[in-house]
C-alpha cells in the first residue's frame, strides 16, 4: 500500500435523533444515502494511517417539519434521505468530535 492510500467506506447509521460513530482518523464525510430503507453515511478514509487513532462524528437527524434539537450553525448538513418510498423524509447532520487514540 503507498502512502497516501484512500478508501471510501460505508457507516449504517440509526434512524434516531442524535448518534455518534467512530472514524478512523483523517475521515472525510462525503455524503449520506438510502440503502435498503436504511440511512447510510459515505466518508472518504485514509487506510494508511494507525488504524487505532479515530474520531468521533456526531450525527443528527431531522424529520422534516419536526424540531431542531440542535443549533444547526454547529454543524454541517450532509444531505436529505428518504425513505420508505416517500413518506418519510430525513435532514442529516453532523460536526467532528477530534481525535482518540
Amino acid at each position: 500500500m503507498s502512502d497516501n492510500t484512500r478508501r471510501i467506506f460505508k457507516y449504517s447509521l440509526e434512524v434516531t435523533d442524535e448518534q455518534k460513530i467512530s472514524v478512523p482518523a483523517g475521515a472525510v464525510v462525503l455524503s449520506v444515502a438510502e440503502q435498503k430503507n436504511n440511512i447510510v453515511l459515505y466518508a472518504l478514509v485514509p487506510t494508511d494511517n494507525d488504524p487505532t487513532i479515530t474520531k468521533i462524528i456526531d450525527v443528527r437527524i431531522v424529520g422534516t417539519g419536526h424540531v431542531l434539537q440542535f443549533d444547526p450553525r454547529d454543524y454541517k448538513f450532509i444531505g436529505t434521505v428518504n425513505l420508505h418510498n416517500g413518506p418519510l423524509m430525513f435532514h442529516v447532520f453532523y460536526r467532528d468530535h477530534g481525535y482518540h487514540g
